[in-house]
């Protein structure tokens, strides 16, 4: 009898940016490198040279993120998004991969937990379009002039 294949929710971080949930065949030990056979191939069109490689593991609630990506690849390729500290700097080809797990035990992850892992490790974002992001400081007097700027040549 064969064992049926489990399938769970992770998260693939395009490498021209942004990101989209994906159901993948689950792994039976994270600890393991992640394979590409285990991601759908509409999901790996993106990728650098050599084996996806563990990046770093980034805890939040009871789970772990696992961040999985090359290292290496083609200059063009360098994955757009933006990671938090302590990888905030590395360069990443292709598309990466987040993983959930729990005790090395692959769980989904969803799109919404993993806005709310960036927020967390990246200590929140500030709406620029809000009212409250101007302070008093900023506001425009109203005897300001642009000409007290201009200086005539």
């Amino acid at each position: 009898m064969s064992k049926a294949i489990v399938k769970k929710t992770a998260i693939c971080l395009r490498s021209t940016g942004g990101f989209s949930e994906f159901l993948m065949d689950s792994i039976e030990n994270v600890d393991k490198e992640l394979s590409t056979t285990n991601i759908p191939k509409s999901y790996k069109r993106s990728k650098g040279n050599g084996k996806l490689i563990k990046q770093h593991d980034f805890k939040f609630g009871n789970k772990i993120a696992r961040v999985y990506a090359w290292n290496d690849g083609e200059a063009g390729w360098e994955n757009k998004n933006e990671l938090p500290p302590p990888i905030a700097e590395d360069l990443y080809f292709g598309n990466v991969y987040i993983i959930g797990h729990n005790e090395n035990k692959q769980v989904d992850i969803y799109a919404d937990e993993f806005k709310e892992l960036l927020n967390t490790h990246f200590g929140g974002f500030e709406d620029i379009d809000s009212d409250d992001s101007w302070s008093s400081e900023e506001e425009a007097d109203s005897d300001d002039s642009i000409h007290d700027f201009i200086v005539s040549g």
